[in-house]
């Protein structure tokens, strides 16, 4: 919702079980057409399980006319063996593998940009915090920059005490920001300060990118009219990243 809100167009979308994806279409048109009565329906592009679709199926899905100059993942895999209220079942688990082949599809794909999404517990519990420590190294041997934080829905402005685990990554070749616009989007957002080379360099290509005028929080955002801090968050990540991704319901590709 915040990409959208932001301005992206959600070009490809995945959700296995069918209760979740008929909840899904159902919820974001609704939401979509509360603003828009004429917005286009939200539906899920492909039903299969993410493991039997290859990634080059899902390229072609997506952009059937090439991939784009710039676009990026948005994802948030499943995490019941990672959950605290779980089983702990952890990387090996029938979920928290989903992880790892999340992970797997961001290095083969190699988008401008990804955000993952998981509960805090990834990080914060010594067995999970190991399984994402294999994760981050994979990403950085593909040539992805990453940063994290945990963040709380409160302190964004939703009513709700629910922390989630956020990783930002940005792929080196990538032509989205100068390196100085990621650590201030990073240092904005309260994530660790990443350092990155001065040779990596990021620029706008073809006036797809946002135009860049948050620069804290507490500030509107690029559309100018959501202003509380949950929205200012999300689209403070997306003004700062190209205007097209791949989204799902459960991960949110």
């Amino acid at each position: 919702m915040g990409f959208e809100m932001a301005g992206f167009r959600i070009a490809w979308t995945n959700e296995a079980n069918s209760v979740f994806a008929k909840m899904y279409e159902h919820g974001a048109t609704l939401w979509r057409r509360s603003t828009c009565p004429f917005s286009r329906p939200a539906r899920i592009t492909d039903q299969r399980r993410i493991e039997s679709i290859p990634v080059c199926g899902i390229i072609k899905s997506a952009f059937p006319d090439g991939r784009p100059e710039l676009f990026g993942i948005i994802g948030g895999p499943p995490c019941p063996d990672f959950s605290n209220g779980g089983k702990n079942r952890g990387g090996r688990g029938k979920h928290g593998r989903l992880s790892r082949i999340f992970v797997q599809h961001i290095c083969k794909v190699r988008p401008d940009f990804f955000v993952f999404e998981n509960v805090s517990a990834l990080f914060r519990t010594k067995t999970h915090r190991r399984f994402l420590e294999r994760l981050e190294h994979q990403l950085e041997e593909s040539g992805f920059r990453i940063d994290m934080k945990i963040l709380n829905a409160l302190d964004m402005g939703v009513p709700q005490d629910r922390e989630r685990l956020i990783v930002v990554g940005i792929w080196k070749s990538s032509r989205i920001m100068t390196a100085a616009q990621f650590n201030s989007l990073t240092n904005t957002l309260g994530f660790n300060q990443s350092k990155i080379p001065a040779n990596w360099w990021y620029a706008p290509a073809q006036g797809k990118m946002l135009e860049i005028i948050v620069h804290e929080l507490g500030h509107r955002n690029g559309a100018g009219h959501y202003e509380d801090k949950y929205h200012e968050t999300l689209c403070e990540i997306a003004a700062r990243l190209p205007r097209i991704a791949m989204s799902n319901s459960a991960w949110d590709w």
